[in-house]
């Protein structure tokens, strides 16, 4: 009798620890993907995840930037192209990544999005 509780105590408790441990794996799969997605919705917009912890700290959460409708993106697209590994063209301009830097004119950018966006601001300002 005795060896019968002890049994159906050990298997409950069993079944107790293997659906903790599955909880703890389905929490870690969806916080890996949605990590995922942060980091595309980051890349995607330009934004360098190795500073913008610091600095959103230091100063405040910044300002995300308005998502861009069809068109502009279609249009953003077409004047960007990768010539060779490394090297970019983007509005006429030539943009080169040296390490994990992108320089264009001379001026290094932390991401392609950066040195995109300052080539736009040159031919528009």
């Amino acid at each position: 009798m005795v060896g019968g509780a002890t049994l159906a105590f050990s298997s409950l408790f069993f079944v107790v620890i293997g659906s903790m441990a599955s909880a703890v794996l389905d929490t870690a799969d969806e916080a890996a993907r949605a990590t995922r997605l942060l980091h595309a919705i980051a890349a995607d917009r330009g934004i360098d995840l190795t500073t913008a912890a610091a600095l959103g700290a230091a100063n405040g959460a910044p300002a995300p930037k308005p998502a861009m409708n069809g068109e502009a993106q279609l249009a953003d697209a077409r004047s960007s192209s990768q010539v060779s590994p490394g090297k970019y063209e983007y509005l006429g301009e030539t943009i080169v990544k040296q390490g994990n830097r992108y320089v264009s004119c001379g001026v290094e950018h932390r991401t392609l999005g950066k040195a995109k966006e300052a080539i736009k601001a040159r031919k528009n300002g």
